[in-house]
């Protein structure tokens, strides 16, 4: 187990967390260990900013986390707060601090003082953010994790979902979060269980960030600034790498990874968690709404573990189409820390001749989630 009090006094870490924490959940074991009132949190995402902060004590004294306490910054008051010195007092008296959820342009544009709920593009820092820049341990659940890239951002009510983000080739993104990450990459949460993929590898492609996570729900990656970041929680975290495209399609490859799992962002490299060892299983069926529940999670582990042919799968009428295709590379692993794999490739169109209007999707085509 990782003393995360002691990783902190090394280094500093976030905690990309893809949201619906459980109080039993493993990712909160990073706030423990702290001295009495240095553990905070922030809803500036949230659109009742008051009932989530008793949400989120609730779900720290939940895992055994009693003292901590709430800097209120949200709505309106973020254009003054956030230049205050007692608010900037309060982050600089953390050690460790968690941005609830909610939507994802409240929290950036809040930090950058210019409050909007689509977020802002061409943020300036705010002295509330500069101190969060240098404070121990930040982590974000959801719209939290979402703001922490240095890169462009998705936002929670205006980045459409996968269905459609693939049909047009485009997703619409803000063009930086708050550099809680200071390195290049794209974040989506919710990952696995909204069926975000489609968007998250348009969104790859067409911004050309290298590396794009999608953080399942329960589940984070810690990030480190050597590069060298590692999964916990219940689920999943999959990475595309070097996401290429245009408006008609896009080509990634994909790992999964599982806890205990590590990835190297400087090489590429990832190393398994000690208790998994190579598996294998059988060919499986595609899907013919691929991005409904947990569907391409399931199948793209499935795909990785047969090895063999590729695996086609379809969504909506019109259909949009994904590919998954096992390499050379591939690579499944399985233990009691979970399934995971590397280097599947996926490739996605926009538009197919295959009619799949018998199809029936969990949600309505145009869904998109108000909250994250």
């Amino acid at each position: 187990t990782t003393d995360w009090y002691a990783a902190s006094r090394a280094d500093k870490l976030r905690v990309v967390v893809g949201g619906s924490l459980k109080p039993t959940s493993g990712v909160l074991d990073v706030y423990k260990g702290f001295p009495p009132g240095t553990v905070k949190f922030l809803t500036s995402a949230g659109i009742n900013p008051r009932s989530d902060a008793d949400t989120i004590r609730k779900l720290f004294r939940g895992a055994g986390i009693d003292t901590v306490e709430w800097i209120e910054v949200y709505h309106s008051n973020c254009d003054t707060r956030a230049f205050e010195e007692q608010y900037v007092q309060a982050v600089q008296d953390a050690e460790a601090v968690f941005l609830s959820g909610g939507q994802s342009g409240r929290v950036q544009s809040c930090l950058f003082g210019r409050y909007a709920t689509r977020g802002v593009d061409k943020g300036v820092p705010t002295p509330l953010l500069e101190a969060l820049w240098d404070t121990a341990i930040v982590g974000g659940s959801s719209a939290g994790a979402m703001t922490q890239p240095e890169s462009e951002m998705l936002v929670t009510g205006g980045s459409a979902e996968s269905y459609s983000s693939v049909r047009a080739g485009t997703v619409f993104y803000r063009d930086a979060a708050n550099a809680l990450l200071s390195s290049p990459e794209l974040v989506d949460v919710h990952f696995s269980e909204r069926g975000r993929q489609g968007r998250l590898l348009v969104f790859a492609a067409e911004t050309g960030v290298a590396l794009a996570f999608g953080v399942d729900e329960d589940t984070a990656y810690v990030w480190r600034p050597s590069g060298v970041y590692e999964v916990v929680g219940t689920n999943g975290v999959v990475i595309y790498a070097g996401a290429t495209g245009d408006k008609s399609s896009q080509r990634a490859l994909m790992h999964f990874l599982t806890a205990g799992d590590t990835f190297d962002a400087n090489t590429g490299t990832v190393t398994f968690s000690a208790d998994k060892q190579p598996c294998s299983g059988s060919q499986p069926s595609g899907s013919t709404s691929v991005f409904s529940s947990t569907n391409y999670r399931r199948i793209s582990i499935a795909a990785a573990k047969a090895g063999s042919t590729p695996v086609d799968n379809y969504h909506g009428s019109p259909a949009v189409k994904v590919v998954f295709t096992a390499t050379a590379q591939t690579v499944a692993m399985c233990g009691e820390s979970g399934d995971a794999f590397v280097n599947l490739l996926v490739d996605q169109y926009a538009s197919t001749t295959y009619d799949n209007s018998a199809a029936k999707p969990d949600l309505p085509l145009d869904h998109m989630w108000l909250i994250d």
